[in-house]
């Protein structure tokens, strides 16, 4: 499956920030393998209460997070 919009920008700043997988899996609470899903388009969106962990996990706000969903998953 494509890459989403949000898997490319989720992975891009994990780059940046230096977060791995499975950090960024454990701050959302989350298997490892989903946040690998997520990433590669499987998932479309994460669940609302795991966005708040990415947000941290990667020092953005939580409405960063939010903005790079597709409105219609918003």
């Amino acid at each position: 499956m494509a890459q989403t919009q949000f898997g490319t920008w989720l992975e891009r700043m994990m780059e940046e920030k230096g977060v791995s997988v499975e950090e960024l899996a454990r701050a959302a609470g989350i298997d490892p393998k989903t946040v690998q899903n997520i990433i590669s388009g499987n998932i479309k969106r994460p669940p609302d209460d795991r966005l708040e962990g990415f947000a941290e996990a990667l020092g953005v706000s939580l409405e960063t997070v939010k903005r790079q969903l597709p409105k219609s998953l918003r």
